[in-house]
């Protein structure tokens, strides 16, 4: 049973944000117009200092959910999914529920792109919270997830920098409307302005996570019986229960995900991602970089790879639908790389899958 492994409807997706519609540049007059986020320079000779942002102050009130004793004893990296800096911004709790004084935030370039993307008068005031909350608790920017796997995870060099999208945070944070967004938002302190072009990162994201699902389906419609007859029924306009892996077939899949090379496979379509934005361009690894190099993915990439095989039991036994939005939510997972890298989300069924999969403790929960 060939299974398409998460990230091919996203694969090279971070590099073509960078190239296409979030490419930040600055400099007396080197703005590029065809840029989504763009940082216009008006300090006179192009240079402004890197300003790092320390952790806030906790707010007192909530007391913080507990951890396994194997988590308490270090310093926990929690990986913010965008759901949580909506819950942030509208007060349904505060960073106390989930983090201590001494833990380090962070937040997904994807979370930006996903806040950025579908921008409208009705939602502004919404968008504009969840930016402002990012800004306020001090998370830090992970690395996009292709250039972290081709970096960390497979130690690459890339081909051209990362491009940071913090500037695009500081525009939707700052703008007072959808249009002066648009148009761009002055910093007279820093001497820029910052400008978002939400259409553009609409239509971006639209292409991606629409591929994403397609490659889903396609999964469906090769492994279950009648899937696609399913899906020609439902265009119809008929609104039949979602067919499923039932009986044989279910457990002949089953058995496979438990098969030593299925993550093997996953980590291999991992591996190839970080080749495409990487300086390295053979098509295959040697055999000494294959035992060393696969060797530690596979360890880094466990949960990741946990996470997706549950995800693609409960498309092929569960009756469910992939969600556009679930597309940028399994790619935390790649960042979750030990029990220190916890994921912390407002939906039950990330925590669900991931306690399945053997890695409870890399997912916190925390809901209103």
């Amino acid at each position: 049973m060939a299974v398409l492994p998460q990230g091919d409807g996203r694969r090279g997706s971070s590099e073509a944000a960078q190239e296409t519609s979030l490419r930040a540049s600055g400099g007396g007059g080197g703005a590029d117009v065809k840029a989504e986020v763009h940082t216009h320079d008006r300090s006179g000779d192009g240079s402004r200092p890197h300003r790092s942002r320390t952790h806030t102050a906790r707010t007192p009130g909530l007391v913080a959910l507990q951890r396994s004793p194997k988590q308490t004893d270090q310093m926990a990296k929690l990986i913010l999914d965008t759901n949580v800096f909506y819950n942030l911004a509208d007060r349904s709790f505060d960073i106390a529920t989930f983090a201590s004084s001494s833990d380090q935030l962070f937040y997904s370039p994807l979370s930006v792109l996903e806040i950025a993307g579908k921008w409208s008068p009705e939602l502004f005031l919404r968008r504009k919270a969840a930016a402002q909350a990012i800004l306020d608790c001090g998370a830090a920017e992970l690395p996009d997830q292709d250039s972290f796997l081709a970096q960390t995870i497979f130690k690459y060099a890339l081909r051209r920098p990362t491009v940071s999208l913090k500037d695009a945070v500081v525009a939707m944070a700052k703008s007072r409307s959808v249009e002066a967004l648009e148009r761009g938002v002055e910093d007279r302190l820093e001497k820029v302005v910052r400008k978002v072009d939400s259409a553009l990162v609409g239509k971006w994201r639209g292409v991606i996570e629409g591929m994403w699902v397609r490659d889903m389906e396609s999964i469906q419609d090769r492994e279950i019986p009648r899937f696609a007859l399913w899906r020609a029924e439902r265009a119809a306009g008929f609104d039949p229960p979602v067919p499923k892996l039932k009986g044989a077939r279910e457990r002949e899949f089953l058995e496979k995900t438990r098969e030593p090379n299925w993550n093997l496979t996953l980590v291999s379509s991992c591996h190839e991602r970080a080749l495409l934005i990487s300086r390295k361009t053979q098509p295959v690894v040697s055999e000494t970089e294959t035992r060393e190099t696969i060797t530690e993915a596979l360890k880094a990439l466990s949960c990741y790879c946990g996470v997706y095989t549950q995800y693609l039991i409960r498309l092929l036994t569960g009756g469910v639908l992939p969600d556009p939005n679930d597309s940028g939510d399994i790619e935390l997972f790649l960042h979750a790389i030990d029990d220190a890298h916890i994921v912390v989300t407002s939906e039950r069924k990330w925590k669900n899958m991931a306690e399945q999969a053997g890695f409870g403790q890399r997912v916190q929960l925390v809901t209103r």
